[in-house]
């Protein structure tokens, strides 16, 4: 396909361009991805403090890129690349998108689309979406925080809900694959700034919504307004018959279940809404819960840990519901999924300490979190835990109150502290926990995971909070990191 014939697919039209007659064999916004006949995408963001801009002299010799300001229409002039410049912000990522879906031949209209948003269990929901439709023997691909995962292919993507080049080209591989679902993660960011415009989704589910992200929207009203995008512009731009899943324990979703006009809607809860349930027994590496829909009532032992895995399932059955299973079915595929990695995930050892690794990274997870293990302990908590650097400081002393609340003992250490000072945010943290709490700071995670480890007794539990799989520490710098599941196992052998 030539860069000129794709430059004009989009009902934006670009401010400037030089056009080339070069064929575009790949989309890419990573020059590291380039290679011959790729077409490299600039991309501009609120949370990024640099511009990709800079980066057009490595894509020298490709097909041509896209621009977003005036330093890339200079760059792409000065290298001589054939360009197209978008300069209303508000048009650039819709115009990616909308030229991206022409190069792949709009994936989503022969794929079904499930779309997972909320501040806390969207991996959780989406990985028992994929594990389930895998088992009944519908051919579904997963994209998210834990990256793409396919019964063929596995591999990272830069973020929780990429840009449009980046995602597209999941939908796309996908397609190769013979998938006939995609689930995936849909965060606040993605929906706020467009990044899936053009993808025509058949379910939304929405979990709940707790403080999260503020430092990027702002406030409580602009996070929910974001989060809404998936059930009033991606349901109305979809051409598909759009079911909208709803969370009735949580406020926001008991209201848009109420308020939004959809196709058709279906809502779930702890005894309410279209799909009821019930926590029977919770233990250190399984949940057993009484689910009800409509006539039939199943009891379901599921093979991941933590009572707030009631509420992730819940989500996770009502769209397999929708999808025409019936509930004897998804009864029968839940006890065989495998566990969600970094997720309330147990670290085996024979020393009588439950060690627990999850990516809690908020007030209300880390709550729930802190919760599960309380009941699953005989003995004693000790926590691990620290914050992001740039990222949320008004959390830190909330997750600091709520490590106190439910700890004999809390390592406050550090967790991607990016450009900020780690002892700082430790500190912050620290604000929140009573004068007479037992803390300790240990910036190096290593160091405080052993610490931990070690003053735990028999039936006592370690919670190892924040990172989850994540082997990556974010710094001024970034260093590598054993990561919090190896860590653990090295210490406890």
């Amino acid at each position: 396909m030539e860069f000129s014939e794709l430059v004009f697919k989009s009902s934006i039209k670009p401010t400037d361009f030089v056009l080339g007659n070069t064929e575009v064999e790949n989309i890419t916004d990573d020059t590291r991805k380039m290679r011959s006949r790729s077409l490299y995408i600039c991309m501009p963001s609120k949370t990024s403090t640099t511009s990709t801009s800079e980066y057009i002299m490595d894509a020298v010799g490709s097909s041509g890129c896209i621009v977003h300001d005036e330093e890339g229409v200079g760059l792409a002039r000065k290298y001589k690349i054939p360009y197209a410049y978008i300069s209303k912000s508000e048009d650039y990522i819709k115009y990616i998108s909308d030229i991206t879906n022409y190069f792949y031949n709009y994936p989503s209209k022969r794929l079904k689309l499930i779309g997972v948003t909320g501040t806390n269990g969207k991996t959780s929901i989406s990985w028992m979406i994929k594990e389930v439709l895998n088992i009944l023997g519908t051919n579904t691909s997963y994209t998210g925080t834990l990256g793409f995962h396919s019964k063929v292919i596995n591999y990272a993507i830069p973020n929780t809900t990429p840009y449009p080049a980046e995602y597209l080209k999941a939908l796309n591989i996908s397609e190769k694959l013979k998938m006939k679902v995609v689930v995936s993660e849909v965060s606040s960011h993605a929906l706020q700034e467009r990044r899936l415009w053009g993808s025509q989704f058949d379910i939304g589910i929405f979990n709940n919504l707790t403080p999260e992200h503020l430092d990027f929207h702002g406030s409580m009203e602009d996070y929910a307004e974001s989060k809404k995008l998936l059930f009033t512009e991606l349901a109305s731009q979809s051409k598909k018959l759009f079911t909208g899943i709803f969370n009735l324990d949580d406020k926001f979703g008991a209201q848009w279940s109420a308020e939004l006009n959809l196709p058709r809607k279906l809502t779930y809860g702890k005894g309410k809404g279209d799909v009821q349930g019930f926590l029977v027994e919770a233990a250190i590496d399984f949940t057993i819960i009484s689910v009800k829909y409509k006539d039939q009532t199943e009891i379901i032992k599921i093979p991941l840990a933590g009572e707030f895995q009631l509420e992730n399932a819940l989500a996770a059955i009502s769209a397999c519901l929708s999808l025409g299973y019936n509930l004897k079915k998804i009864a029968q595929a839940l006890p065989q999924i495998a566990p969600v990695p970094g997720r309330f995930q147990t670290v085996e050892n024979g020393k009588g300490i439950k060690v627990i690794v999850d990516y809690a990274h908020t007030p209300d997870a880390l709550e729930k979190v802190l919760q599960s293990a309380a009941n699953l302990s005989e003995g004693k908590i000790f926590t691990v835990f620290g914050c992001g650097g740039n990222r949320d400081a008004e959390k830190r002393p909330l997750m600091g109150k709520v490590a106190a609340q439910f700890s004999e003992k809390v390592y406050i250490t550090t967790d991607n502290p990016r450009s900020e000072d780690p002892a700082a945010i430790a500190e912050e943290i620290k604000k929140g926990m009573d004068a007479l709490s037992n803390v300790e700071i240990e910036l190096d995670r290593e160091r405080a995971i052993y610490n931990a480890i070690e003053e735990a007794k028999l039936g006592d539990v370690v919670v190892i909070a924040g990172k989850g799989i994540e082997k990556m520490q974010i710094g001024k710098e970034s260093k590598s990191y054993a990561g919090d599941i190896e860590t653990a196992m090295q210490c406890l052998s």
